[in-house]
């Protein structure tokens, strides 16, 4: 966001929301969608930090959850920057602490300064002010337009200050109205988007040693169209399902979201460096898409890498309520946490059907048991104890031990996790110190798991479309929870040096790594893997052409027609099945005169067994699919998940020129990031189960598989403050994607005649110019 202030962070342009921040700044960290230019701001943001589970990240509102209980990883709050401070995150590996989960990023809002202030903000662009990326045909591949911002606005008003010696208030409120294309449809249809933010906080003391806080965050999205269903995940457990690769929303899909967040606390400061603080917190969230066509069943083409028609609606709550308290002496800590949270889903589908077809011919109706209603409760329990513990020579030892209790429907979980960090300074060179970690983490209990055990829950018939005859079932009618489910968790190792350089600079190396163990699968009981018989099929290639170089056979398994339609589902830990995840990055931050830099270098990778298929929503370790539904699901599914990313480098400047210069701010961001890992799909025919699409590589390379072209992206934003009668105006420009790359960072899946011309699926955004101007007192 132009014109935003974030002095604690070296930043190469002030964000949209917390994810970009993160994005553009921390080593390691990748998001998803890849929000250079703020057009990503109407999709709930997926972050992942050294090419771990994106689903082991959690999102906080000044220390409370705000991560969606159903499918964590996700957020179900929309971030302000102009009303909060800096973003804080806690990593997998804090310098100075123990290890706690592998990403915790935390929003607070902002406090009152000791006066008044105040401001109103304006930004805008539109598309007379942005260029044209798109490549030659046929690398464009299924993009029909650049993707833009028709028009867009986002005007912020703040204001706060002491009401009296003892009390003060402050709040924004931000409202965003913009018209973007949608790259994929040839109809031209904009998606026209509102977003609205209102965030007030308030604080009384009472002496010197009592104060009480509350606050609200309050957020709104409405789309035309382009909406994405919540708990999508759901369905994507039939195997026949396509796992929409590279569709960021479907053409026929409203959506209205709103979040509200409230929440209060009261601090208790003791003598002698002790304090005492409780807090409680409440939140719903209302996620809910309408389609555009409420009568007839949608059409989804498994060959179609963008579907209009979504399988599904779904109005979506999730509400929480939670307490902690907490107490600290000096460098011991202690703190209780409790919370009661409820996912509740309103699935609907126009038909109750859903149309699978195969280049336009019917392969597959989907019967769904919809409109069906669930409400999944989750209650948790967290006790912590920690001290920092000074060692000889100035060495640190830092203890932690964490008890978390979970239990919804049948599962209840008990976890210790213990966690220690050290930190050595290297005798004789006092600049540099010595860090290393271990923690044993675990997964939160989720909504989605409690689905498996719950008969009302979504569930579908899949027939044949040609004969009637029933070929799958899936969903809660059809499975069991295992009454001995182990809880996933992940042990989790640091080694680092950090070292204090001349002229204020530090430079740091790490070295990372993740094994996440008893992994959740849903097994197919009913129809195992002795009733299908292996026959071996000739895969043509990339290059589509049969008895060329290329080409390679693959063993398939058709399943024993007596079997169709019988299968059973157990929600289990499959043995031995486990992800592996490690990362290097390095930072290095410097001033020199007028200039601030911060340079970061991440290596990463991440390899195990995922769901078949190469969206966010199914090839990730932490998300439960169709993996293990049948012997297919397994063909080449040890690869590289969503987000891991390989190769990662950052570069932000931040110049600021004295004020006999005129007081110019330019502020730079690079960002290069390597390509999306994905397996090349086959259309698999003439077995008794019907169609489906096979992995027919690993997703990723070196190994095998494939990956899109790399990101390359530089914002470029110069600003200038002006003294006025009353306060400063500001005035900045910021050129988006200053090189106009056209890189394709999604490319077709599809086994055919062009897929070693690897056409795109998504671009970035063209050059864009957005414009702001800042009245603040």
């Amino acid at each position: 966001m132009l014109l935003a202030s974030f002095p604690a962070v070296l930043a190469a342009q002030a964000p949209d929301n917390a994810a970009q921040l993160l994005l553009l700044n921390r080593p390691g960290i990748v998001t998803y969608p890849l929000n250079f230019s703020g057009l990503g701001d109407i999709r709930l943001p997926l972050v992942t930090g050294w090419a771990a589970s994106w689903t082991a990240t959690s999102f906080l509102l000044h220390g409370l959850d705000a991560t969606d209980s159903y499918q964590p990883g996700l957020p179900v709050m929309l971030d302000d920057p102009a009303a909060e401070t800096p973003v804080a995150l806690a990593d997998a590996f804090t310098a100075g602490s123990a290890p706690v989960d592998a990403l915790d990023i935390e929003i607070s809002l902002r406090t009152a300064e000791s006066a008044w202030h105040g401001g109103l903000v304006t930004e805008d662009t539109g598309s007379v002010l942005a260029g044209n990326n798109l490549p030659p045909e046929p690398q464009r591949g299924i993009v029909e337009r650049p993707e833009e911002f028709q028009w867009f606005t986002r005007d912020t008003a703040q204001m706060g200050g002491p009401i009296t010696r003892w009390a003060d208030f402050t709040a924004t409120a931000t409202g965003q109205w913009a018209s973007q294309t949608a790259p994929q449809r040839a109809d031209g249809t904009d998606i026209r988007s509102r977003m609205l933010f209102a965030n007030p906080h308030g604080t009384m003391r009472f002496g010197r040693h009592d104060r009480i806080d509350a606050l609200y965050s309050g957020s709104r999205l409405d789309l035309s169209s382009g909406g994405w269903p919540a708990g999508i995940g759901a369905i994507l457990a039939s195997p026949v399902m396509p796992t929409f690769y590279g569709v960021d929303g479907f053409e026929d899909l409203r959506e209205v979201d709103h979040f509200d967040l409230v929440q209060a606390g009261w601090t208790h400061e003791f003598a002698g460096a002790a304090a005492f603080d409780f807090r409680y917190g409440y939140s719903t969230a209302h996620l809910d898409t309408t389609p555009a066509n409420p009568n007839e069943p949608a059409r989804i083409d498994l060959l179609d890498p963008a579907p209009a028609d979504a399988p599904l609606s779904n109005f979506a709550i999730r509400t929480r309520h939670e307490f902690r308290a907490g107490y600290c002496f000096r460098h011991a800590i202690f703190g209780v946490d409790w919370e009661a949270s409820q996912a509740r889903n309103r699935f609907q589908a126009p038909g109750n059907a859903d149309v699978l077809t195969v280049a336009g011919a019917p392969a597959y109706v989907v019967d769904l048991n919809t409109p069906t209603e669930t409400r999944e409760s989750i209650d948790s329990f967290r006790a912590a104890a920690g001290d920092t513990i000074a060692l000889p020579h100035g060495a640190t030892l830092d203890l932690n031990l964490l008890l978390d209790l979970a239990r919804g429907g049948p599962i209840s979980w008990v976890s210790p996790s213990p966690r220690v960090g050290v930190a050595v300074p290297v005798p004789g060179f006092s600049r540099v110190t010595l860090r290393g970690g271990y923690a044993r983490t675990y997964a939160p209990l989720a909504g989605r798991y409690l689905d498996f055990g719950n008969p009302a829950a979504l569930s579908g018939l899949v027939y044949d479309a040609q004969t009637g005859q029933l070929v799958e079932r899936f969903g809660g009618a059809y499975s069991s929870i295992d009454p001995n489910l182990e809880r996933p968790y992940a042990d989790q190792f640091l080694l680092g040096l950090e070292a204090r350089l001349p002229r204020r600079s530090t430079f740091s190396v790490s070295l990372i790594r993740r094994d996440d163990k008893d992994r959740i699968a849903a097994v197919n009981t009913g129809v195992p893997a002795s009733d299908y018989t292996p026959v071996v099929l000739r895969d043509p290639g990339p290059d589509f052409i049969p008895g060329t170089f290329d080409d390679q056979l693959i063993t398939v398994y058709a399943q024993n027609p007596a079997t169709l339609g019988q299968d059973r589902y157990l929600l289990t830990n499959p043995a031995s099945l486990r992800e592996l995840s490690e990362a290097l990055t390095a930072d290095l931050a410097t001033r020199y005169r007028f200039t601030e830099l911060r340079a970061s270098f991440a290596a990463e990778k991440s390899f195990g067994p995922t769901n078949p298929g190469n969206s966010q929503w199914v090839n990730d370790p932490g998300v439960t699919g169709s993996l293990y539904s049948n012997p297919n699901t397994l063909i080449n599914a040890t690869g590289h998940p969503f987000l891991d990313r390989a190769f990662i480098g950052k570069l932000g400047t931040v110049s600021e020129a004295p004020a006999r210069w005129g007081g110019w701010r330019l502020v730079n961001s690079i960002v290069y990031i390597d390509g999306l890992p994905f397996a090349r799909q086959l259309l698999v025919t003439g077995l008794p189960q019907g169609p489906f699409l096979l992995d027919a590589t690993i997703r990723g390379s070196p190994e095998g598989g494939n990956r899109a072209q790399y990101v390359l992206n530089w914002n470029l934003q110069v600003e200038r403050a002006f003294p006025v009668a009353f306060g400063r105006v500001e005035a900045a420009a910021e050129i988006v994607n200053v090189l106009n790359n056209g890189n394709k960072i999604v490319e077709s899946q599809l086994s055919g005649p062009q897929f070693n011309l690897r056409p795109a699926v998504a671009l970035p955004a063209p050059r864009m110019l957005r414009v702001g101007l800042a009245w603040r007192f």
